[in-house]
């Protein structure tokens, strides 16, 4: 069996949204960037979250202080990669080809992100007939 595929709520990535603008935080500004008027509970929530996303290796916690401050472990290119590749494996799309051609199909991909894709293919080296 496969590891398990990492799973982000929308609620844990807005914690990530937040720490990737500027981090490291205490939990407490993390809230206040989070909800409008922060009350204790909504502290607590973050707070709760934060423990959920160190324990998915996605938040580092510094302890060196009373406040404990708080940064994130993946960039965002890092989690939407492991997502997409958690999804392409959950829907079965086996190949990079068939998920790229649903995307751009469905026209969910625009025109620069598409010649930046083709800027990003000319790069590679290219392969030999023993990697087909």
């Amino acid at each position: 069996m496969g590891k398990k595929p990492l799973t982000v709520t929308d609620a844990e990535l807005a914690v990530l949204h937040v720490l990737w603008q500027g981090a490291p935080l205490p939990a407490r500004a993390i809230a206040k960037q989070i909800y409008r008027n922060c009350s204790e509970t909504e502290v607590a929530t973050v707070r709760s979250m934060l423990t959920r996303l160190e324990a998915k290796k996605l938040v580092r916690r510094d302890r060196s202080l009373h406040v404990h401050l708080f940064s994130a472990a993946k960039t965002r290119t890092e989690i939407c990669g492991e997502q997409v590749h958690s999804i392409a494996r959950k829907y079965g799309y086996c190949s990079f080809v068939s998920l790229v051609t649903h995307l751009v199909n469905d026209r969910r991909i625009s025109r620069s992100e598409l010649e930046e894709v083709r800027r990003l293919l000319d790069q590679l080296p290219s392969l030999d007939s023993s990697d087909e």
